[in-house]
Parts: C-alpha cells; sequence; structure tokens
C-alpha cells in the first residue's frame, strides 16, 4: 500500500474489543464457518481454541496501527471510536473531513443507516444455505462465478443507491467530480481487520 500509495490518509474506526469480537462470533456462526461449535463464552475460555485467537487478536488495535505507523507518518493518520460515531455521527464525519482538508461546513444527512447489523430468522436454514453453496460455487466455471458476483455487485449498489463511494449521497456532493484539496485520500473502513 505505502508503494502504491504513500501519501494516503487512513482512517481507522476503532469499535469495543469485546463488541468486535462478539460481532465476528455471531457472523461466523450465522455463516456456518467450520470450526466454530462452541458457545462464545467456552470459545474465549479455552486457549486451545484456533477461534479465540481468531476472534481476540484482532480487538488489540495497537498491534494493528503499529504495523501501519511503521509505513505512515501519524499526520496521514486517523483514529476514531466506533461509539463516537454512533452517539454523533455528523461530529464525527465533520472531524474526518477537517483530517482530510475538506470543507467541514458541507452539508451532511446522517438521515438514513447503512450497513446495519441483520439476523438471520432461520440460522440454521442460512447455514445449511452456506454449505450448499460451497460445493456448487467450487464446480462453476469461473466466467459464471464472476457474473454472479457482478449480479450480486450490482443488486447491492442498487438497493444502497452508492455511487463512486457513497459520499455523494451524505455531502450532496457527487466526490466523482470533486476534486480534494490533498493530491490523494485512500480510507480504509474495514471493521474486521482492526
Amino acid at each position: 500500500m505505502k508503494n502504491c500509495f504513500p501519501g494516503a490518509f487512513l482512517i481507522f474506526v476503532l469499535r469495543d474489543p469485546a463488541e468486535r469480537a462478539y460481532s465476528q462470533y455471531h457472523y461466523a456462526v450465522n455463516r456456518g464457518t467450520r470450526g466454530v461449535t462452541r458457545s462464545f463464552s467456552q470459545v474465549i475460555r479455552c486457549e486451545d481454541d484456533p477461534w479465540r485467537n481468531r476472534l481476540l487478536n484482532l480487538g488489540l488495535y495497537h498491534r494493528q496501527l503499529s504495523r501501519f505507523e511503521t509505513h505512515f507518518p501519524r499526520r496521514q493518520m486517523w483514529v476514531g471510536l466506533f461509539h463516537e460515531f454512533k452517539s454523533d455521527n455528523e461530529a464525527f464525519i465533520r472531524r474526518i473531513f477537517e483530517f482530510l482538508g475538506l470543507d467541514t461546513a458541507a452539508p451532511i444527512d446522517t438521515g438514513e443507516e447503512y450497513n446495519t447489523t441483520s439476523y438471520p430468522r432461520n440460522p440454521k436454514l442460512l447455514r445449511l444455505a452456506y454449505k450448499m453453496w460451497e460445493p456448487i460455487k467450487t464446480n462453476l466455471p469461473a466466467t459464471l462465478l464472476q457474473q454472479i458476483k457482478g449480479v450480486r455487485s450490482h443488486t447491492t449498489r442498487q438497493k444502497t443507491g452508492l455511487t463512486c463511494s457513497g459520499t455523494d449521497r451524505v455531502t450532496k456532493r457527487d466526490p466523482c467530480h470533486t476534486q480534494p484539496r490533498h493530491a490523494s485520500v485512500r480510507i480504509s473502513t474495514d471493521s474486521r481487520s482492526f
């Protein structure tokens, strides 16, 4: 990343480590991920369980951020807390705008929620569907699999109304035709990485 985007500005939003671990566990259980057969409490108490390390190590944010600090100066990194975003998302976004050198007075539409957590009505049926899909997926020709992924991506964009990066709905401006004050802006928001 440093080689391709040396001037990138990195944004990290950190979630409470316990909430993040439970969310990852819940997601794995609902997906029917192999190896997740015990309760959350049992998994985190058993030092031999490989899922324990997966769940707990990703919440060690200092380790995660230190990796980036070896490649990027702190002035290119911004860290926020997810609970601050939840309590006052407009102020949170304005702090990000300020970090990026964007207009902090730009209108922000916070009326609609995206990427909200949903729980399946029948987790067992969902796990069965994922198990049935795996052998089908492995036997499909690559071109057909790409077409299926393309349809899923297109459907997701239609459902969410996202264009470019989705910020046009928040700022009421089209970011595809706006030049940022900084030469290169790259945002990392993958909560599973932290």
